[in-house]
């Protein structure tokens, strides 16, 4: 009966997740998201530019690398709006990335980078650069 109560919890949770009544996309995805799971670079190898995707309210991948100088590209496939909001107040954000709209930002200076949703803070992410 406990284990049954802490999934329903975490299911009640992950559902409330979407900012108000709206829905979570379902069309196919796109170049972005096929792009992010691709095989990563060897190990210790950054490369110059990534591409990433926002699908059901996560970053995909949520831990980007890439090389100094390099650029990171999202490309918002949800149906939401999502912004890419970094802590490091040196970064200049994204904000009000709407359904289908790509930014990309490029990392000048090695350092890890954390960044959150405005709009929904549960969703974070990381980008390391080389």
């Amino acid at each position: 009966m406990r284990t049954a109560l802490a999934i329903l919890v975490v299911a009640m949770s992950v559902a409330g997740c979407g900012g108000g009544s709206e829905e979570k996309s379902t069309t196919t995805p796109g170049p972005a998201a096929e792009t992010a799971t691709a095989p990563e670079a060897s190990a210790g190898e950054a490369t110059k530019s990534v591409d990433a995707g926002i699908k059901d309210f996560e970053y995909v991948p949520s831990q980007l690398t890439v090389a100094s100088g390099g650029k990171v590209s999202w490309t918002n496939e949800d149906s939401a709006n999502h912004t890419v909001t970094f802590s490091d107040k040196k970064l200049k954000s994204i904000g009000n990335l709407r359904n289908g709209q790509k930014q990309s930002i490029t990392f000048d200076e090695a350092g890890e980078y954390t960044y959150v949703c405005a709009y929904h803070p549960n969703m974070r992410g990381t980008v390391v650069v080389k």
